[in-house]
């Protein structure tokens, strides 16, 4: 998908539609003023967010997309973007959206968010210094190595 619009009109589409059809339009959906609609989004994705379950995260996770929908919507966020960097926008918000979702609690989000950027920043450096030797560095590896010893030590959690 190009953008968060598009994924989620493709993904979990019977949810989508029931929340559209008794939510959504009920309130008035697009059909209304604009601070109505936002509002409108705001309520279908904080209900989204609850009906996956009692927990900061789902409601955080459903704020999330709120987010990135009303500005893609409004702001027309990532329109104008090259079709590489619209599916690149996608993919990272998706996966960050994921953790939000998985996560225990807020906290162990943003431990495993904190992980991931950091284990980013490690490969970069190995790869920068790899480059500099004049050596292929193999930057994966790195990458690996880090989450295998943070799984081990389980600070990323488990599902």
């Amino acid at each position: 998908s190009k953008s968060i619009t598009e994924f989620w009109r493709r993904w979990h589409i019977s949810l989508s539609t029931w929340f559209r059809d008794y939510v959504y339009i009920p309130l008035g959906g697009n059909r209304c003023s604009r601070a109505r609609n936002i509002l409108n989004l705001f309520l279908v994705w904080a209900l989204t967010g609850l009906w996956h379950g009692a927990n900061w995260t789902f409601l955080c996770w459903g704020l999330l997309y709120f987010v990135l929908l009303a500005l893609e919507k409004f702001l027309h966020l990532g329109r104008s973007w090259p079709r590489p960097l619209q599916h690149l926008y996608t993919l990272l918000a998706v996966n960050f959206a994921w953790v939000l979702f998985r996560a225990d609690s807020l906290t162990a989000a943003g431990e495993q968010q904190g992980l991931t950027a950091q284990s980013g920043r490690e490969a970069a450096a190995y790869h920068r210094a790899q480059t500099r030797s004049g050596q292929s560095g193999a930057v994966v590896g790195v990458v690996l190595r880090r989450t295998a010893e943070e799984y081990g030590r389980g600070r990323i959690f488990h599902g």
